[in-house]
C-alpha cells in the first residue's frame, strides 16, 4: 500500500466495522483529534512520549464533548467545549468542573508498522495530516 512507508509506525483503531490508522508522525502535529469513527465520536491523543496514543469515546451521558488544550493552569490536561470541564487525558477522567469525577470510555488501540496494520485490515481508512 504506498499510501504510507511500510515501517511508518501507526497507531490503529477499530469500532464495530471500520477500522483507522493514525500515522504517530501527523498526531504529533495534532495531538489532541476529534474524529467520528465508525459514526461513533472518538478522542485520538498522542501519549507525551510520541511514542503511542490513547482513544477514548467522547461520548458522556448521551452527551458529545469536544476537546482542546486546557488554557489554564496544568497545560496537560484537556478540556471540553461544552461544559468547560478539565480532564486528565492519560485516565479519560474529569478532574475539575462540572463533569468532575466522570470518566470516557476507553476504546481498544494498537500501535502498529503501517504493513502490519493494514494486513491485517486491508480496508481500512487512512488518517494523516488532520
Amino acid at each position: 500500500d504506498p499510501r504510507l512507508p511500510g515501517k511508518e509506525v501507526v497507531l490503529g483503531v477499530r469500532v464495530g466495522e471500520a477500522q483507522v490508522a493514525y500515522p504517530l508522525q501527523s498526531l504529533k502535529k495534532k495531538p489532541i483529534l476529534n474524529d467520528l469513527l465508525g459514526g461513533k465520536p472518538v478522542l485520538v491523543l498522542l501519549d507525551p512520549s510520541g511514542e503511542s496514543g490513547r482513544v477514548f469515546s467522547r461520548r458522556v451521558k448521551r452527551k458529545v464533548l469536544t476537546f482542546e488544550p486546557a488554557d489554564k493552569g496544568d497545560s496537560s490536561l484537556l478540556r471540553d467545549k461544552e461544559t468547560g470541564s478539565f480532564w486528565e487525558p492519560s485516565t479519560g477522567e474529569a478532574v475539575q468542573g462540572p463533569r468532575k469525577g466522570s470518566r470516557l470510555d476507553p476504546i481498544v488501540s494498537l500501535r502498529a508498522y503501517w504493513f502490519a496494520w493494514r494486513t491485517f485490515f486491508p480496508s481500512t481508512e487512512l488518517r494523516k495530516e488532520q
